[in-house]
């Protein structure tokens, strides 16, 4: 009998886990990578919480789904498309109360973030 294993990530989908990074905010300090892949959702999990707008948050990424985490007022989650992920690196700014997060949504086949805090 043949069992096939169909909820495991694929190879080159690897999920790292949680990460931790951190970002100070000093002058000319290189933005967090965030290793993602297509269709596949990163929760980004901040410090403080996220700058609200009208629409909900100040971020959008074109070729990609942005949605507010559904019960931490400090996180969100980005699920980027195919098109996107068959691209070059995203630079990002996640706009907190407190300041901004600079971050690089970087397609890297065999790494993949599912928790970046």
């Amino acid at each position: 009998m043949s069992v096939t294993a169909a909820a495991q990530p694929l190879p080159e989908e690897k999920l790292e886990g949680e990460r931790e990074v951190v970002v100070t905010g000093e002058p000319g300090e290189r933005p967090a990578v965030v290793y993602a892949a297509a269709n596949v959702g990163v929760q980004l999990v901040f410090d403080a919480p996220l700058q609200r707008t009208d629409g909900g948050i100040a971020l959008r990424l074109p070729g990609g789904d942005v949605r507010l985490h559904p019960y931490l007022e400090n996180a969100l989650v980005l699920t980027p498309s195919k098109a996107l992920a068959s691209g070059p690196m995203v630079p990002l700014q996640v706009h907190l109360v407190d300041g901004g997060v600079p971050l690089l949504l970087t397609f890297q086949p065999g790494r993949v973030d599912h928790v970046l805090r």
